[in-house]
Parts: structure tokens; sequence; C-alpha cells
């Protein structure tokens, strides 16, 4: 078995470089996700500009400011492994917390800035959004808020002629994770360029019809099951053994 192939390296772009000719974009983020987004709608023909997520008022009143007609945002990396017991308050303010304030903030402020004249919005999201899972507690509630808000602001917002989806982005070479292809039922990590599709093609016209929805793209990595799992403990996900 080899899983899943690469795409033929002929295929360097799924869409006209000139779909997005003419258009402001602005990506919200760093890393990996951020600059592949920015990449691939530059290819594309869009106008990218980026900044950061990290300061919640600065990344509001830039996009309240901005006439991007595109908006891609990308939360920072939440999935470090800690049990709920571990999580106290004040970190989870400072790490969940923080991130859904600046996402929030970033969305109202598109939202009304793009009232009157239409726009796309995304927002990338961690698959454990969708599932959940042990020792992801507060990554996964902050995450799956982000879903529901895109599913509310999607009803909202279509009358208006703005669209808005998330994408849950699973594992990807160029963002670490060299150990993990053998626990991916695709049995590879993605190609940047696989990733770099699919942003494009929710950001371009060809899109229209597609709004408040959620599309995983990770190999199959968030639906795999094993047949023979190691047997839990009743201290597995607890502190202290209670």
């Amino acid at each position: 078995m080899t899983g899943l192939p690469t795409p033929p390296a002929t295929l360097a772009a799924m869409l006209p470089p000139d779909t997005l000719a003419g258009t402001a974009a602005l990506v919200v983020g760093a890393g990996f996700v951020a600059e592949t987004a920015a990449a691939g709608l530059t290819e594309i023909g869009a106008a990218v500009s980026k900044i950061d997520l990290a300061d919640a008022k600065a990344v509001q009143h830039t996009v309240g400011a901005t006439d991007a007609e595109v908006l891609v945002i990308v939360p920072p990396d939440l999935t470090e492994p800690e049990i709920a017991d571990g999580v106290s308050l004040g970190s989870w303010q400072a790490g969940p917390g923080s991130m859904l304030e600046s996402a929030f903030g970033a969305l109202a402020a598109f939202g009304a800035a793009r009232a009157e004249n239409g726009g796309v919005a995304l927002i990338t999201v961690d698959p454990v959004a969708l599932h959940g899972g042990p020792g992801a507690a507060a990554a996964a509630g902050a995450q799956a808020a982000l879903v529901g808000l895109v599913q509310s602001l999607a009803v909202e917002w279509s009358p208006r002629d703005l669209r808005v989806n998330a994408l849950a982005v699973g594992h990807f070479s160029g963002a670490g994770g060299a150990g993990l292809p053998g626990n991916i039922p695709a049995l590879r990590l993605g190609e940047a360029r696989e990733l770099a599709w699919m942003i494009e093609y929710l950001c371009s016209p060809y899109a229209a019809y597609l709004t408040g929805t959620t599309i995983t793209v990770d190999g199959g990595d968030s639906l795999k099951r094993y047949l023979l799992e190691p047997v839990h403990t009743r201290n597995e996900f607890l502190r202290g053994g209670r």
C-alpha cells in the first residue's frame, strides 16, 4: 500500500491566474498556513497584504479600515496537548480566549466594512474543532466556537453578498510533522499546493454558492479509527489519580 497519491507535478495551479485580478485580499496570521494562503491568493491575481493576529484591537482596526474584498484569518496553533485538569482560567484566557477575541473582532470588522459591497471571509481551524479529543479540551472548545461563528455569520451575511467558510487544516509538508505520515490514512503529509488550491477555491467566485460550511483537508487524519487500541486506564486523563 502506498496511500493516496500526490497530485501530478504538471498540476501547478487549479484556477486561472487572473481569477482574483484586481481584488485586494488581507491575510491575518503568521506561519506556514498564512504564508501558503498569501502565496496561493497571489498566484490567482489578488493583491495580498498580511498582518499578525496577536493584538485583537489592532487587528480589528486594520480590518475595519481595509478595502480588502477577501479576508483570510489563520489563528495560531492551540493544539499542544494539555488535559482539561491542567488548564487554568488564566491560561485559557491568554490562549484560546485571546484567539477567539481576535478572530471574532476581525470578522465583525470585516462584516461591517463590507456590508454594502460584499466579500469573502475564510478562517482556518484545526480538525479537532469538529470532533474534540483528549488533551485538547481548551483548543477544541475554542476552535468549535469558530465553526459555530462561521455558521451563524453565513446566515446573517448572505443577504449582504458576504460569504464566510472555515477550512480545517491537517498536517502538511513544511509545517512539521515529519514523523506523522504513518499515522495518517493517506500515508503522507499534504503538499502546500494542495492547501493553497483549497484556499484559492474557497476565496474565489467558483465557490459563490458555498457559505457556512467547514471543509476538512487532512488526508483522512481526523476520521481514523483503530481496530485495536491501547486499553484506557482510569487515571489516563485525570490529575492526581482522582
